[in-house]
């Protein structure tokens, strides 16, 4: 059973177990010193190749709570309220032309009903209260549109109104009010950045600039910040454009920022190449965002060679991600821990609504692409999907 192009649902295993042997006391991977600019393998606390299905927990119905003299037994909460689940919910890409809700327990999996299953949609991003989701998909003609919906995909609506053939991934604003955008009218043509309101009202352009690099729009206060070769930053309001933020180093552009929810703080890769070992990617940096526009102080941070950042939900954590592995780096201890270990694919990982787990994309026996689940500290990952074939893409985990 194919997922790619249909309306079917998607078959989900479910393994219930009334009781699971006593797990073995698990070994905490060593923390990173970020300070130290170094790094460890000695960390890993993963094993890829033997992942084992977690057995879920019998349903548990919540009894009545006693009273004497009851005046709305409705309002009486239960244990797990209708609709919500307790370890949230992820939400994915399939095969680039479906959206997937996916018990984050393995419990259930369907495609979400929007119009444009089975065409092509992208670059799939939850709003931050995780009510809404926005994605880019088809427009009028060989156009591409920004489209929000909300989770269950009945209510989807057209966002971006340009009639570009070209749109980058939408980012919201910090309050769910508003997403920004990259867009351009062909692939040779430059690039703008634009915004528009949650409710569909306000489209307009911000900046056009005579470039062709522009990429990794993040919104941060009132500034939405982006790379092209080095990081620059716009006010969103003024359309006021800084200087150029950070140095370019001349072996490629610096990439993926990425703001602090909670913090005024910009994480960042800067590209470099190890002649001694050969390796190239990323290596991290940061600056205080916190008198911009005026020039911020570039801090160093470890030489992991990565391709992606990504925040935690309240910024404890920040989730880096390379061919050597995945770390979690601690805000508060500026220290990291290697939950993974040499990926075989971009895992894309996600931290869990309370920041205790991760999902990532890995391969199974078969070759195909699954959803894992790990803790944050390291550990035994967990399968939680199953499925006969298919890409994924675009990990979102929210609460209920």
């Amino acid at each position: 059973m194919t997922i790619r192009g249909s309306f079917v649902i998607i078959a989900v295993m479910v393994l219930i177990a009334g009781c699971q042997p006593a797990a073995e006391t698990p070994v905490l991977p060593t923390a990173l010193d970020l300070n130290m600019l170094a790094t460890s393998d000695a960390a890993t606390a993963m094993a890829i190749a033997s992942p084992t299905r977690r057995p879920l927990p019998p349903t548990f119905t919540p009894s009545p709570l006693p009273s004497a003299t009851p005046t709305d037994p409705a309002s009486v909460p239960t244990a797990t309220p209708e609709g919500f689940r307790a370890d949230g919910t992820i939400y994915y890409l399939i095969n680039g032309d479906a959206i997937v809700e996916l018990a984050a327990d393995g419990s259930f999996e369907d495609l979400l009903p929007i119009p444009h299953i089975g065409q092509n949609v992208s670059d799939l991003t939850l709003s931050p209260d995780g009510l809404q989701m926005a994605y880019v998909g088809p427009g009028a003609g060989s156009a591409r549109e920004v489209y929000i919906t909300d989770r269950s995909g009945t209510n989807t609506r057209q966002l971006s109104n340009l009639g570009f053939s070209e749109i980058q991934p939408p980012v919201w604003k910090p309050d769910g009010t508003a997403l920004a955008f990259i867009a351009a009218q062909g692939p040779e043509a430059p690039r703008g950045i634009y915004v528009v309101n949650a409710d569909a009202s306000g489209q307009r352009a911000v900046i056009q600039l005579p470039s062709l690099e522009l990429r990794d729009l993040v919104w941060g206060g009132d500034w939405l910040y982006f790379s092209d070769q080095t990081i620059y930053a716009v006010n969103q309001a003024t359309g006021a454009l800084t200087e150029s933020l950070t140095q370019f180093t001349g072996y490629g552009s610096d990439f993926s920022p990425e703001h602090s929810p909670t913090q005024p703080e910009l994480y960042y890769l800067k590209t470099r190449f190890n002649r001694d070992t050969g390796q190239r990617g990323g290596v991290l940096a940061s600056f205080d965002t916190s008198e911009i526009p005026e020039l911020p102080v570039e801090r160093p941070g470890a030489e992991l060679y990565v391709e992606s950042l990504r925040y935690g939900p309240n910024g404890d954590f920040l989730l880096i991600a390379g061919e050597e592995g995945v770390w979690v780096q601690d805000q508060t201890l500026q220290t990291a821990t290697k939950i993974l270990q040499d990926v075989v694919v971009d895992p894309r990982p996600v931290l869990s609504p309370d920041s205790e787990s991760v999902a990532y994309i890995s391969l199974d026996a078969a070759g195909v692409e699954q959803i894992y689940l790990v803790n944050r500290r390291g550990g035994e990952p967990v399968q939680i999907t199953f499925h006969q074939e298919g890409i994924i893409t675009d990990l979102n985990w929210v609460a209920g």
